[in-house]
């Protein structure tokens, strides 16, 4: 899917930032990603999001071996989502987002650490050009917040048929985060080079 290779692009910028800092870890990065349920429950209108944590495969050098890896870990959370009751699939994404949501609260972690390492969100857009006043809408770049525990945001939205990526960092705990646009170009180049596009 789209957010597969989202992910795989992540994953692989993640990768080799964290190589540049020799601060790759030898086991997986975790992301947790929020997902759309819309397709399994009625939300009366209102937002129908859950969390998957999702292996990124960041201990694997392969682009291939890293898109599979998310693929599959997507895959078995989707297809264990689908056997839950909406109630079970919002107490297993509370649980999961728990201590970051404890730590927006209180402004600290009073609860252990979160199973994830950071956030990884792929927002659609409109799948139409909009316009306002007859001004063609061109970019939307998304925004998000880090909080405590998680420095790293990476969320990516569309807008017709571009994805545009917003990565927000704290500056003290992911020095030279203004690498990762490029981290990620160069990751999505490797993918399309691996598959021969």
């Amino acid at each position: 899917t789209i957010n597969d290779v989202v992910l795989a692009m992540s994953s692989g910028a993640l990768r080799s930032y964290l190589t540049n800092f020799s601060a790759l870890p030898e086991e997986s990065l975790v992301a947790m990603v929020p997902i759309s349920l819309h397709d399994r429950f009625e939300s009366g209108g209102d937002n129908a999001v859950g969390t998957l944590m999702c292996h990124l495969g960041t201990n694997l050098p392969d682009p291939i071996d890293r898109l599979g890896t998310i693929r599959d870990c997507m895959r078995q959370g989707k297809d264990s989502l689908r056997s839950m009751t909406p109630m079970q699939v919002l107490a297993m994404s509370a649980l999961g987002a728990a201590p970051a949501g404890a730590a927006m609260y209180f402004g600290r972690n009073p609860l252990p650490r979160p199973p994830f390492n950071v956030v990884i969100s792929n927002v659609a857009g409109p799948g139409a050009p909009l316009f306002w006043n007859g001004a063609r809408l061109d970019a939307m770049h998304p925004l998000s917040v880090p909080i405590h525990g998680q420095a790293l945001n990476i969320t990516c939205t569309s807008n017709d048929d571009m994805v545009s990526f917003g990565v927000t960092a704290c500056r003290r705990s992911v020095p030279d985060a203004e690498s990762f646009p490029a981290r990620l170009s160069t990751e999505l180049a490797a993918l399309e080079n691996a598959f021969g596009i």
